[in-house]
Order: C-alpha cells, then sequence, then structure tokens
C-alpha cells in the first residue's frame, strides 16, 4: 500500500479549500457540483480515509447521493 499524502490527523483548513458550509443544503448545487468534473470528495469515517488503494486506482466517487445513507444530499459532501 502507499503511503498516505496527508497522514492523520487530516487537516483541510487552507484558503483553497471551500467545504461550501451555506450550500451544502440546496439539492441544485450538489447536483451541479456532483457532475463537474473538478470536484473532489475525500471519504471519510471518523477521520479515516475511506479508500482502497489498487493498482488501477480508487473507485470514481458514485454519483447518486442515496448511496450515501439515503436521500439526504448533504450527506454527499
Amino acid at each position: 500500500m502507499r503511503p498516505i499524502a496527508n497522514p492523520p490527523p487530516h487537516l483541510y483548513t487552507t484558503v483553497g479549500l471551500d467545504r461550501a458550509a451555506a450550500r451544502r443544503r440546496d439539492p441544485a448545487w450538489l447536483a451541479e457540483r456532483r457532475r463537474d468534473p473538478l470536484t473532489r470528495v475525500v471519504a471519510l469515517d471518523d477521520l479515516q480515509l475511506l479508500v482502497v488503494d489498487r493498482p488501477t486506482g480508487p473507485d470514481p466517487f458514485p454519483l447518486d447521493p442515496a448511496t450515501l445513507g439515503g436521500a439526504v444530499p448533504e450527506s454527499a459532501v
């Protein structure tokens, strides 16, 4: 397994990170972000990365927010 580029604790507080707190409950904005090829997602559970290292790279992020815990789109952010 390759070393983690950002080992715990995971700090995402730089100027370049937009957490979009004011827009997370806007379904239209979330749908647009899911379609945007520049959108990046970091899947964490209790600050543990949920990415499996494979020779082909990680799986694409699913576009359907229902796969992330029901019909609550903010769970996809």
